[in-house]
């Protein structure tokens, strides 16, 4: 009876106890009432219900206790710290041996580990090349479940480029409560690399990649434990959450699941399969994206360096799309944009334009953000502004475009 007890969840047991003392308190209740010795004989199971599973419970502590260092004592949310973008949390427990029955792991816990982030930064800015990320697993925390599917879409330009995308065996069986939610079944994933081969796999796909996902911490964690688990290797590459991005952009929904989003937004259906939930979460970017620079919502904000100097920008690319609206222009920036000056410089160097930092004769294309707060005149127009505005009454083929404007020639 105590191995069926060791396998329930944690929330199961407390039901279950919180059950019999219910039962329990209720007929020695009826029984004090009514002095009806029917009551009392239902009272008696109750009673050796509460009694054996207190007992199960407190030995589980116990085993619990004295398989835990002293120096993993603190947990995740004790050691969970926040900055002004997301959480960062720590990896400080070691893993549950007993879950594992034809392997084990063990990760070896040092005081500094508590202060180990298993996920990288927060990234605020719009961008166009990443990789968006997601996996299936087979419960909710990666200290009792293990990754059963990941996914990986390289997007440059916009464009989905290349995608990586397997099953992963685990150690455990897959319940049928995972299936049923995923589809996944223990048939399926029998003959799948182990989570030891696939990871270096992702991590080479995914490289220095900005990763984005829908609730993307949950995958971090994930990601972050069992790389540290079974490659002692760090994954702190930057990440974007398009649900937190979601909440700000569509206050409006009823809720924020990528299923409820993909429905409100006819865009292509989330199926709790880590492929497609990746090219829901992409779908979903871009429109989170194109709501807010039309609604004028200011999610997106970024470090203006106005000092970049264009010589220092040079193209990733080595071929260029000659149609694209930017290719071989004369671009110069000025405001605030929803993208660092450096990396709208850099996404206009790839698409074959030039970056200046003064508006002259040359100029083809005037990219006007948000005014910056050293603008003092009263129409908020800089002084680059002005005389670009001049040089088109003088009949200079100059266009002046706005941030969305812009945003939607990177999005080409």
């Amino acid at each position: 009876m105590y191995n069926w007890w060791k396998k329930l969840t944690e929330q199961q047991r407390t039901d279950y106890l919180a059950l019999s003392l219910i039962g329990s308190f209720g007929f020695i209740f009826l029984f004090l009432l009514t002095n009806w010795v029917f009551f009392g004989l239902l009272m008696l199971p109750f009673l050796v219900l509460s009694f054996v599973f207190g007992m199960m419970q407190d030995k589980l502590k116990k085993e619990e206790d004295l398989s835990k260092p002293k120096s993993a004592e603190r947990n995740d949310e004790q050691c969970q710290k926040q900055s002004d973008c997301a959480d960062v949390a720590c990896a400080v427990d070691v893993a549950p041996t007993s879950f594992f029955s034809k392997k084990e792991y063990a990760l070896k816990v040092t005081p500094e580990l508590c202060d180990k982030p298993v996920y990288g930064s927060y990234f605020c800015e719009i961008i166009f090349d990443y990789c968006v990320i997601d996996v299936e697993t087979t419960d909710l925390s990666p200290k009792r479940g293990e990754i059963i599917e990941i996914t990986a879409l390289r997007v440059r330009h916009n464009q989905i480029q290349d995608r990586f995308t397997t099953l992963v065996k685990p150690v455990g069986e897959i319940s049928s409560y995972t299936t049923h939610l995923t589809g996944i079944t223990n048939e399926m994933v029998a003959l799948s690399p182990t989570i030891e081969e696939v990871l270096p796999k992702f991590f080479d796909f995914v490289g220095d990649d900005i990763v984005i996902g829908h609730n993307v911490t949950f995958d971090l964690r994930f990601i972050s434990w069992w790389s540290y688990l079974t490659l002692k290797k760090d994954f702190l590459n930057r990440y974007v959450d398009t649900l937190s991005l979601s909440r700000k952009v569509f206050p409006e929904c009823e809720n924020h699941t990528l299923e409820t989003l993909t429905e409100v937004l006819s865009l292509p259906r989330s199926a709790h399969r880590s492929e497609a939930d990746c090219i829901a979460t992409k779908a979903l970017y871009d429109a989170i994206k194109a709501t807010a620079l039309e609604r004028n919502i200011d999610c997106f904000y970024a470090d203006q360096v106005a000092s970049v100097n264009p010589s220092d920008i040079v193209p990733t690319v080595s071929v260029f799309d000659e149609k694209h609206p930017l290719f071989g222009k004369n671009c110069v920036i000025v405001g605030k944009l929803p993208i660092s000056r450096v990396n709208a410089m850099q996404y206009i160097a790839d698409r074959g334009g030039i970056n200046a930092t003064s508006v002259t004769r040359k100029t083809n294309i005037l990219i006007v953000g948000d005014p910056n707060s050293s603008v003092r005149s009263p129409d908020g127009k800089s002084s680059q502004q002005r005389k670009a505005e001049e040089l088109v009454q003088s009949g200079q083929e100059l266009s002046i475009i706005d941030k969305k404007e812009f945003i939607r020639l990177l999005d080409l």
